[in-house]
C-alpha cells in the first residue's frame, strides 16, 4: 500500500526534534510521530492508547515500519542562516546578520538578529522554504509520495531585498 504524506507534516515533525527527541514517519499510515529518549528508555507498552512509550517500543520492535525524519545535522539550520544572510541585499543588514553568526552563541544571536534588523518575516519565509525543500528531498530519497505546500512565488527567496 502506497501512502502520500503532507510536506507540512514532515516539516512540523522536523521542527519538533531536539537533541533528545526524534520524529519518525509511520510507513503504514503516513503519520509523523515524535518520541524522546526517555520514552525509549521507559519501554512501557499501551497498545490501546497513543502514548509515547508504546510508540517507542513499536519503533524498536519493527524499525522497518518507521523512518526517522531528517535530523538537525541533515537539516543544517546554521547553513540556512548563513545562506539567508548572504542573500540579503542591504549591505549593513547583511553584515549584522553575518556578524551574529560568528563565534560561540551564534545560533542564539542569529535568532534575534532578523528581528533587530527588520528582516524577520523574510527570514521565516526563507526558513520555511528551506525546511520544505529538505522534506521534499527526503521524501524523494525514500520513495515517498507527497502533497506539497501551496506555492507562493513571493515566498521563493533567492535574494532578500529590503
Amino acid at each position: 500500500m502506497s501512502i502520500s504524506v503532507q510536506i507540512r507534516d514532515i516539516v512540523d515533525g522536523m521542527d519538533m526534534q531536539a537533541n533528545e527527541r526524534t520524529s519518525y514517519l509511520r510507513r503504514s499510515s503516513g503519520e509523523v510521530l515524535t518520541v524522546g529518549d526517555d520514552e525509549f528508555a521507559a519501554g512501557e507498552i499501551d497498545l490501546d492508547g497513543n502514548n509515547p512509550e508504546a510508540i517507542a517500543r513499536a519503533i524498536d520492535d519493527s524499525p522497518d515500519a518507521y523512518i526517522a525524519l531528517p535530523d538537525r545535522f541533515e537539516i543544517n539550520e546554521y547553513r540556512m542562516m548563513e545562506r539567508f544572510a548572504y542573500a540579503v541585499t542591504d549591505a549593513p543588514v547583511q553584515e549584522q546578520l553575518l556578524t551574529s553568526l560568528r563565534g560561540a552563541g551564534a545560533y542564539r544571536r542569529f535568532k534575534d538578529a532578523p528581528h533587530h534588523t527588520g528582516v524577520a518575516s523574510a527570514w521565516y519565509r526563507y526558513r520555511a522554504n528551506a525546511f520544505a525543500k529538505v522534506a521534499r528531498d527526503w521524501c524523494v530519497a525514500h520513495g515517498i509520495a507527497f502533497a506539497d505546500l501551496p506555492t507562493d512565488s513571493s515566498s521563493q527567496v533567492s535574494a532578500v531585498e529590503l
